[in-house]
């Protein structure tokens, strides 16, 4: 076994050659270590947001007892004074709560590449990175905290000084601050709560990956870093999905979109390419080629369309998927892609169909013949239909006909800036006449 010291080079014929002799698949380790990860975020959020509903407990207790009072400008004023009170008693506790989740999640980025080198028998234990980038990255960090609690609470202000005016009641000031953690006020406090403590978790994590790693290179020939685009979340990126399975020399940044990003949440990338970003960057080394492949660490394709389609083929064959279609998973999935001609057909803005968590509820209860397998079939479905019909100029009917004959309906919505399935089932011959009288005909190869 090999130590990561400065009298030790890691050479690359080494470094193959036990390749043969291990057991433990890099890939495996990087992938447990990233959902280790994404279970930290998660329990994260959730302890911030108990936070926040404690937070909005307390004030809504306190706006209820002067409610109950004298709802006068005097008794209001010694309200603003508690609730401010308050609000940086809560303030101090999210800090110190998101401190303790940077900590954690830095030493799960720094743990990521210790992992996959112990995977390869190769002992990392020899460094000790200094904290202080640890210490900058969290006050960047809290300056986002104190922010939203500075905003939070200049918004709760506002609302009982109109009632200190007489320009609104008890009720209506409880409303407005929020009646649930989720409404008014409250309801994008604690959503941005959330949001920053998921951001900067991942950001911290990055940043140690990506600290280890500069450590590491000076001593393992060949040793890189590779961007893997993680989840499926509302909208995909698609510069982030085409980044996937870059891998570049660790000193050098990613490119992006035309963008030059370190890595994933870096503090100099525009917030526009942070903000709910689930990427996540690895160590890479030539030798573990067929392991990556494997694993699905592999660029999705060289153009915009094959790597969307490529994505979006894979998401759905994985458990977050299976997750989504019994119900356990909420929002919008990504289940097919538009070529451009199609894409211009609609004038739309996207080229990514998504399908809505109530969409698939309804669509299940209406057609339970369809099974997982039959969703899974989408992307063929939108690409190798015989029969194109486009209705109202916002919809495009897909008709495949094959050991199945399947019908398939995608919107352009919202100023059409998104594509959605709003319509699956399978059709019979009958049918298909019907529709293809009912719009202008696209395509028909049968």
């Amino acid at each position: 076994m090999f130590s990561l010291t400065p009298v030790i080079t890691m050479s690359t014929a080494i470094w193959e050659g036990q390749q043969g002799r291990r057991k433990v698949k890099v890939t495996d380790e990087i992938k447990r270590r990233l959902k280790d990860k994404d279970m930290n975020i998660a329990d994260g959020r959730e302890a911030m947001l108990n936070i926040m509903k404690d937070l909005h407990g307390q004030t809504m207790n306190e706006l209820g007892r002067a409610a109950l009072g004298s709802w006068d400008s005097y008794y209001l004023k010694n309200l603003l004074n508690t609730l401010e009170d308050k609000m940086a008693e809560y303030e101090s506790k999210a800090t110190a709560e998101l401190s303790g989740l940077l900590n954690s999640a830095w030493g799960k980025g720094v743990g990521l590449v210790d992992a996959a080198f112990r995977a390869v028998e190769l002992s990392a234990g020899g460094f000790r990175i200094s904290t202080g980038a640890l210490d900058v990255l969290k006050d960047y960090s809290n300056g986002y905290l104190e922010k939203m609690f500075g905003d939070a609470w200049h918004g709760i202000k506002g609302e009982i000084t109109l009632g200190m005016l007489g320009a609104k009641t008890p009720q209506e000031v409880a409303k407005a601050i929020g009646m649930t953690i989720d409404s008014g006020k409250f309801g994008n406090i604690a959503l941005r709560a959330e949001t920053i403590t998921q951001t900067e978790m991942g950001r911290i994590f990055s940043a140690a990956t990506q600290f280890r790693m500069t450590e590491a290179a000076a001593y393992v020939d060949g040793l890189e870093k590779q961007w893997i685009h993680a989840g499926h979340p509302h909208m995909p990126r698609i510069s982030h999905v085409m980044a996937h399975g870059q891998h570049v020399p660790v000193d050098q940044p990613f490119k992006v979109g035309g963008l030059s990003i370190m890595h994933p949440r870096h503090p100099n990338a525009p917030i526009s390419e942070v903000i709910h970003c689930g990427c996540d960057h690895v160590p890479y080394h030539a030798s573990w080629n067929d392991e990556l492949k494997d694993a699905g660490f592999v660029s999705y394709g060289t153009t915009r369309y094959e790597a969307v389609d490529n994505f979006v083929r894979q998401g759905l064959k994985t458990q977050e998927f299976r997750d989504f279609y019994h119900g356990k998973r909420t929002g919008n999935f990504p289940v097919a892609t538009l070529d451009n001609n199609l894409q211009k057909e609609l004038t739309a803005k996207s080229d990514i169909v998504m399908l809505s968590n109530e969409t698939l509820s309804k669509n299940k209860k209406n057609h339970p013949d369809l099974t997982i397998r039959d969703y899974r079939h989408i992307p063929d479905i939108i690409n190798n239909s015989q029969i194109v019909i486009e209705k109202e100029k916002r919809n495009l009917v897909f008709i495949e006909r094959g050991e199945k004959d399947y019908f398939a309906v995608v919107k352009a919505v919202h100023m059409k800036n998104e594509l959605y399935l709003t319509s699956f089932r399978f059709t019979n011959e009958k049918d298909i006449i019907n529709e293809m009288k009912k719009g202008r005909l696209i395509k028909n190869v049968l």
